[in-house]
C-alpha cells in the first residue's frame, strides 16, 4: 500500500564483480618461531549456493567434516591423536563460490603427521561412499538442527529477504528439508568427486619449522609467505649538514647537563620505576600500576597490574619473554625488537652513549611545544631513533617522539614530559603524556623512582616450564 504507487526505476543489469578463482596449488608456510603448534589450512574454490549440488554437499559436507561423529573429527583427532580442533567442507556464498577448506591446529612435532592424515582423509572422502550409519547421523544432524535455525517469524525473514535479494526462488526455505532427504550415499560420492580435487589444494601451514617432524617439502615446493610488518618511518628529515651535527653536540651537552651532568648520569647502573598509569581503551580510562626495572645497557622487566591480572615482558641477554597467569612465553620477533628500542630510546640509557660512535645526533629545526619555542634534536643509535623537543633555556626535554609497532600495526608516539625532581643529582619527570597516532593513549604520575638498586639477575631469566 505505501510504495506500490511510486514509479520504478531502470531494471539493474547483474554488475560485473570478478574474483581470482583460487591460490595456485602447491604448499605456502609463514614462520612463527614462537608457538609449539601449528596451523593448517587446506583450500581451493568451492561452489555459489544456487549449484545443484548444493544439497548433496550439504550431506557431505556433515560426513566429512561437521560435527563430532564425523570423519575428519573421529580419525584425525580422536582415532590418531593429532588435532586440537579440526573440521571442514566445500562452503557456499550466496553470489560468489566459497571455498573448499580444512582447518587444523596441531603439535609443531606432528606438522607433517597431520598433514598426511588430512590429505588421507581427503582422498578417503572421494574414495568411499559414506556408511548406512553415517548418511543417518549426518542427515538427523542437518534435519535437527533446521528447526532451529528458523523457530521465529524474524529468522525467517530474514532467510526469505536474502533469497529474494540474491534472486534466489522463494521455495529454496521450503523445498531445503525434502532435498536433504532425497541425498543418497552415491550422491555424496558423485559430489565428492566432483567437488573434493586434491590436485587444486593450497596447502599453507603457519609454524616453527625447527620442530617440524617432516619438512614441507615433502609435499611439494613450498612458497614462503613474509608477513613482517614493515618497520614505520621516522621523522621525516633531510641529511645533516655538518652545521646540523655541530649544533646538534651543543644541545645533546646541554641536555647531558639538564638532567645532572656527565659525571651523574654515567654511573648509572639501574633504575626501578613506579608509577600509576591511566590508559584509554575501548571500554573507558582504565587504571594500571606500572613497575619497570632497568640494568642498563640490555635488561629491562615491565609489569603492569590490572583488574584482569598481571602482565610481566622481560627484555634480558638471552632473549625476551611474556609472564601471564598462563605461564611464559617468548615474545615475537618484532615485539621484542620493539622493546630493544624502547630501552634504546630511554634518555638516561642515550646520554650514557655520548662517545659511542653509533650515536648520531643533529639539530631539527624549531617547533612549538606549548608556549615554549623548542628546539628540535634527532637522535639515533643503533637501530633506535627518536625525536627530543628541548627547552633552550634549560635544556630539559619537553617531548620526545618516534615511529614504532604496536600490536595493530605501525604507530606514531608522542611523550610530554613534566614535573621534574632530583633523585640522587638525577633531574628526571616524574610525569607522562602519551599519545599515539594523535590520539591520547596514556598518562602516568610516578611515585617512586629508585637509582642502582642493584636488583637480582633472576628477574631477567625466563622461568622452567612447571611440570605437569
Amino acid at each position: 500500500k505505501t510504495f506500490g504507487t511510486g514509479a520504478k526505476g531502470p531494471a539493474l543489469s547483474e554488475p560485473a564483480a570478478p574474483y581470482r578463482k583460487a591460490a595456485a596449488p602447491g604448499v605456502y608456510f609463514v614462520e612463527k618461531g614462537d608457538v609449539n603448534q601449528s596451523n593448517i589450512r587446506l583450500v581451493h574454490l568451492g561452489i555459489v549456493r544456487n549449484d545443484p549440488d548444493y544439497f548433496a554437499l550439504e550431506v557431505m559436507n556433515e560426513v566429512f567434516g561437521g560435527g563430532f561423529s564425523a570423519r575428519l573429527f573421529s580419525n584425525v583427532r580422536s582415532a590418531k591423536g593429532l588435532a586440537y580442533a579440526v573440521g571442514g567442507g566445500v562452503r557456499s556464498d550466496w553470489d560468489y563460490p566459497g571455498l573448499f577448506g580444512i582447518m587444523m591446529g596441531t603439535k609443531s612435532v606432528t606438522t607433517a603427521a597431520g598433514i598426511e592424515a588430512l590429505l588421507t582423509e581427503v582422498d578417503a572422502i572421494v574414495a568411499k561412499p559414506p556408511t548406512a550409519e553415517e548418511m543417518k547421523k549426518a542427515k538427523d544432524a542437518i534435519l535437527n538442527s533446521f528447526v532451529f535455525r528458523f523457530d521465529s517469524k524474524e529468522k525467517i525473514l530474514r532467510e526469505q529477504a536474502l533469497y529474494a535479494f540474491y534472486g534466489y526462488p522463494p521455495d529454496f526455505l521450503d523445498r531445503y528439508r525434502a532435498e536433504i532427504e532425497k541425498v543418497t550415499a552415491e550422491h555424496v560420492q558423485r559430489v565428492a568427486k566432483k567437488h573434493v580435487r586434491r590436485q587444486d589444494l593450497a596447502i599453507l601451514v603457519v609454524g616453527k619449522s625447527a620442530d617440524f617432524d617432516k619438512p614441507l617439502s615433502t609435499f611439494g615446493a613450498v612458497k614462503t609467505i613474509d608477513i613482517t610488518i614493515p618497520a614505520p618511518g621516522g621523522e621525516k628529515k633531510v641529511a645533516a649538514t655538518d652545521t646540523a651535527k655541530a649544533s646538534g653536540k651543543a644541545l645533546f651537552a646541554k641536555v647531558v647537563v639538564a638532567m645532572g651532568g656527565a659525571e651523574k648520569v654515567g654511573a648509572v647502573k639501574d633504575v626501578a620505576t613506579k608509577a600509576k598509569m591511566t590508559a584509554k581503551t575501548p571500554q573507558g580510562d582504565m587504571e594500571f600500576e606500572l613497575s619497570t626495572v632497568v640494568v642498563f645497557p640490555d635488561r629491562m622487566r615491565s609489569e603492569i597490574k590490572t583488574p584482569m591480572g598481571a602482565m610481566t615482558q622481560v627484555l634480558g641477554p638471552a632473549g625476551a619473554f611474556v609472564l601471564s597467569p598462563m605461564g611464559a612465553q617468548d615474545m615475537p620477533g618484532s615485539m621484542r625488537d620493539e622493546m630493544a628500542k624502547q630501552m634504546q630510546r630511554q634518555p638516561i640509557f642515550l646520554v650514557q652513549k655520548a662517545g659511542d660512535p653509533k650515536l648520531a645526533v643533529a639539530s631539527a629545526g624549531r617547533e612549538k611545544v606549548g608556549d615554549i619555542e623548542a628546539e628540535l634534536l634527532d637522535v639515533v643509535y643503533d637501530k633506535a631513533e627518536v625525536r627530543w623537543f628541548v627547552d633552550p633555556a634549560t635544556g630539559r626535554l619537553l617531548r620526545s617522539s618516534h615511529s614504532g609497532v604496536g600490536r595493530e600495526g605501525p604507530v606514531k608516539s608522542v611523550i610530554d614530559y613534566g614535573d621534574y625532581r632530583n633523585v640522587d643529582g638525577l633531574i628526571l619527570p616524574f610525569a607522562q603524556e602519551v599519545t599515539q597516532n594523535g590520539q591520547k593513549a596514556q598518562s602516568s604520575k610516578t611515585t617512586e623512582i629508585k637509582v642502582n638498586t642493584k636488583p637480582d639477575a633472576s628477574l631477567f631469566e625466563k622461568p622452567a616450564p612447571k611440570p605437569s
